[in-house]
């Protein structure tokens, strides 16, 4: 494990059992950690990626037809996470792959979706999403979007507002649900650090 530095091998005995595991996933980061991931402005608007909202045609099949699309809530983003509300299921788009999801919404749009009425999802390019009845829409599942349970959601919001560095993140060596689930704790630093877990 060359290239571990003391602070990580501190934040390692902080988190006990689990501190080996995550100390290796540390070391991963390659310095990708420190990027300030591109920001939203959580009204799932898309205009900060100077895109959107994206007028869906009206003849197309399922809930987006007629609608104006907009990007997915912040809470959506790695970065909106660290203010997002953990929910039984959620997803997230893995950092970077935000213009991707937008022109897959602009091709739901434009009508090159495949609609599955019975998920009431679409799908395209290989990644699935739902439309809220505002428009807004949720990423589902695909290639560079990562789901998460409820403990993991959690993790995540904590590793972002620490920034990565676990010493700053005195929840998730205190809470029971992060003790407990140490998986949880490394899935979310994987995350963090543009890792696919």
């Amino acid at each position: 494990m060359a290239g571990i530095t003391a602070e990580a091998a501190i934040n390692a005995a902080l988190l006990g059992s689990s501190g080996i595991v995550l100390m290796a996933v540390g070391s991963q980061r390659g310095g990708g950690g420190e990027t300030t991931p591109t920001q939203s402005s959580g009204r799932g608007s898309g205009s900060n990626r100077g895109e959107g909202p994206w007028r869906a045609r009206d003849d197309i099949d399922g809930h987006a037809a007629g609608k104006e699309l907009r990007f997915p809530h912040s809470r959506h983003t790695v970065s909106g996470s660290g203010t997002g509300t953990a929910k039984a299921k959620n997803s997230v788009i893995m950092r970077g792959q935000e213009g991707e999801v937008a022109r897959d919404i602009e091709g739901i749009a434009a009508g090159r979706a495949e609609w599955s009425k019975s998920l009431s999802r679409y799908r395209i390019n290989g990644r699935t999403y739902g439309i809220e009845e505002s428009g807004t829409v949720f990423p589902d599942s695909g290639p560079h979007i990562v789901n998460l349970n409820r403990v993991e959601y959690g993790a995540l919001r904590e590793v972002v507002r620490a920034r990565g560095d676990i010493s700053a993140a005195p929840r998730l060596t205190r809470d029971p649900k992060f003790v407990e689930n140490p998986e949880a704790i490394e899935k979310a630093l994987k995350i963090y650090n543009g890792i696919i877990p």
